[in-house]
């Protein structure tokens, strides 16, 4: 069995592989790639990682391994109860408008909570143009993969009319502090960016209709002092 623990671009997939043997991997019927089991006893503390946390703007070129893209998508919106649908972070109505999208070298990703899994939707690499987007590029700081939090109205406003865009807001923030305290608990950097042009984010990373960005969250290695 081979092991590989970087992400990777292979056939048009970025292959995530676990560490340990006999992680599943899709297939490309599927066009879903699994990712490793995430952890969910163990770790850092609650506590210690609301103490450590701290805004990080300088990034180590360290790409994530696979088992810390899998803990920090499932810390996002990793399923819990199965039989009800229910994730790790709190939904109005348990609607879950909030879609999570990983930008790295290799392409544009979503992530699938239902599989643990990440969907392919490009391949190219938009890093670069994404970093350079909000007012303040130095946020980002270099950072090897950039989370994308994207809100999805239509479910909401069905349900909670006008009060459908602070109820996604509130689930965004939610997703956002459950990552930021994941990421410390792996011994990673992030930080809430919210200050970016929303148009042309979504025209860059060619997000689903109807989704609109209102996250950027950069994820990786905290650069040595």
């Amino acid at each position: 069995m081979v092991r590989i623990r970087y992400i990777v671009g292979v056939t048009g997939l970025a292959i995530l592989v676990a560490a340990s043997i006999g992680a599943p991997i899709s297939s490309r019927q599927s066009g879903l790639t699994v990712l490793p089991k995430p952890s969910t006893r163990g770790g850092m503390s609650l506590d210690e990682a609301l103490a450590k946390r701290r805004s990080c703007r300088s990034y180590a070129k360290t790409p994530l391994t696979a088992e810390q893209v899998s803990q920090l998508c499932w810390a996002a919106q990793g399923t819990t109860e199965p039989e009800k649908g229910l994730r790790t972070a709190p939904s109005a109505m348990a609607l879950y408008s909030i879609h999570v999208y990983l930008v790295h070298t290799k392409g544009v990703h979503e992530y699938v909570p239902k599989e643990h899994a990440l969907k392919t939707l490009r391949t190219d690499n938009v890093l670069e143009e994404l970093r350079a987007i909000p007012p303040n590029p130095a946020n980002l700081g270099g950072a090897p993969v950039i989370m994308v939090l994207g809100m999805d109205l239509a479910p909401l406003e069905a349900r909670a009319g006008a009060k459908a865009e602070r109820y996604a807001c509130m689930e965004a923030a939610h997703i956002a502090e459950n990552v930021l305290l994941e990421a410390t608990a792996l011994g990673l950097g992030s930080i809430p960016v919210g200050g970016f042009d929303e148009a042309r984010v979504t025209e860059l990373l060619k997000l689903p209709e109807g989704i609109r960005p209102v996250y950027l969250l950069p994820l990786g290695q905290p650069a040595p002092k």
